[in-house]
């Protein structure tokens, strides 16, 4: 009987640094939340799950790798540097609330093979343009939430 392969999990320290670096090799990425200094994050091709970044309110870019498969829940929540996201073909969920509260989120490119989970864009005032690549599906209620500014 073969053994069960343990996940490699990292916690990511950021406090008072302006750039993260997550080493190669790690899959899934914890880390401690609201680092308010944190610009940044380097993420390398081999993280499969996404998550832990939720109050870094200075995080203006995350470029998401073709690794990746998921998107935690709460993973960018109160992320208000960030403007823009692409979200990869490779990722296949986006837990609740993942970008909720990140109110200076104007852009959103998502594919339409994705499960989005409810409440993930909630609160992203600022949000005036979602691009889905591919084929539309319905979208869960409160995907997007309280968003009074945008036109859906």
């Amino acid at each position: 009987m073969a053994k069960k392969q343990e996940k490699n999990i990292v916690s990511v320290p950021v406090t008072g640094c302006s750039t993260t670096e997550i080493p190669h090799g790690i899959l899934e990425t914890r880390s401690s939340s609201g680092c308010m200094n944190l610009e940044s994050i380097i993420i390398p091709d081999t993280v499969e799950v996404l998550g832990g970044f939720r109050w870094c309110t200075g995080l203006k870019e995350v470029v998401i790798p073709n690794t990746v498969k998921e998107i935690d829940n709460c993973a960018f929540q109160g992320c208000t540097g960030l403007k823009s996201i692409v979200i990869p073909e490779s990722v296949k969920k986006i837990g609740w609330n993942a970008f909720s509260e990140c109110t200076g989120l104007t852009h959103l490119t998502i594919p339409s093979s994705v499960r989005i989970d409810s409440g993930a864009f909630n609160k992203c005032t600022a949000l005036k343009a979602v691009e889905i690549k591919g084929e539309m599906k319905p979208f869960p209620e409160r995907m997007i939430g309280e968003n009074d500014n945008s036109k859906f």
